[in-house]
């Protein structure tokens, strides 16, 4: 319902499903439900714009930033570029799907930029691998 909930999880976290922890983990955004759904995960929910719009609004956000979700650009406008809540997911490639690594990059003017790299392929991760990280570093 609100940010002051999120604070009060226990740290650290076992999310263990039922728990707000594991929900906050494993619920994702999708345009299948105007509002609640189970998920296609198999645990925790998915949640429509309706909610979503509702917990912006009541905590006076501008954004909401939120990962844990493989999408293939590394980032995602899940509601519409209109719509303030982005998916950023950072592993590239993550278990062979294919897809761009995300990050984003908020300036000292408080503007958001989304950028995403290059699917990094096994050749450059056993490359990466083999690397004497002293000799890179130096």
């Amino acid at each position: 319902q609100n940010l002051n909930e999120i604070g009060e999880i226990q740290r650290p976290i076992c999310p263990v499903e039922g728990d707000p922890a594991f929900d906050l983990l494993w619920t994702d955004p999708s345009n299948q439900v105007e509002e609640y759904g189970p998920s296609p995960r198999g645990s925790s929910f998915i949640f429509g714009k309706k909610p979503a719009q509702e917990f912006i609004e009541r905590n006076h956000l501008k954004l909401i930033l939120r990962a844990h979700e493989m999408v293939p650009n590394g980032f995602l406008y899940n509601f519409g570029e209109d719509f303030p809540l982005i998916t950023i997911f950072s592993a590239s490639n993550y278990s062979g799907e294919g897809n761009s690594s995300g990050y984003a990059v908020l300036d000292e003017n408080g503007n958001l930029e989304l950028k995403n790299n290059d699917i990094i392929d096994k050749n450059t991760i056993d490359e990466f691998k083999s690397m004497n990280l002293n000799e890179y570093l130096q």
